[in-house]
């Protein structure tokens, strides 16, 4: 316990700003710091649906855009990466359980939790980089610095 609290704690003391344009990285609440602070203009128009998009069951996370793509979890089990543009799926990774941790994207990597006690880091393109045992189900997002990845 006491070395998952250093290093929370040295996260969370580390000075990062918002990438200066977005598609780089993608955080949960806009930056490391948690702060829901974006560097961005904002909407200026009536927004319209563009499309839309049927998982298995409910969406509660945050999407992460980076790119042409929009990534988020389901209680259908799935993380999704979807096309910006056109709605389309580009592919989805299957985990043990429901997926309600926002994902993180850092360095082309995507980081998140699921209900089935693990983390994973998964590639741009879906494949599974590698996944930690927790003891238990993840819903928050993870937070990312150094490479450091902290739940």
């Amino acid at each position: 316990m006491l070395v998952l609290t250093l290093a929370l704690v040295a996260a969370c003391t580390n000075e990062q700003t918002p990438p200066a344009t977005p598609g780089e990285d993608a955080y949960f609440s806009a930056n490391l710091q948690r702060t829901g602070v974006y560097d961005a203009a904002g909407v200026v128009d009536d927004p319209a649906v563009a499309w839309q998009f049927q998982t298995g069951e409910w969406v509660f996370t945050a999407p992460a855009i980076v790119g042409d793509s929009v990534y988020f979890g389901s209680y259908d089990g799935h993380l999704y990466a979807v096309d910006t543009q056109t709605g389309e799926e580009q592919w989805r990774f299957q985990t043990g359980e429901i997926v309600i941790s926002s994902p993180t994207v850092v360095d082309g990597r995507l980081y998140f939790g699921g209900m089935d006690g693990n983390v994973y880091a998964l590639d741009t393109q879906g494949k599974e980089l590698w996944r930690r045992e927790m003891g238990g189900g993840v819903s928050a997002s993870p937070a990312v610095s150094d490479g450091l990845v902290v739940i």
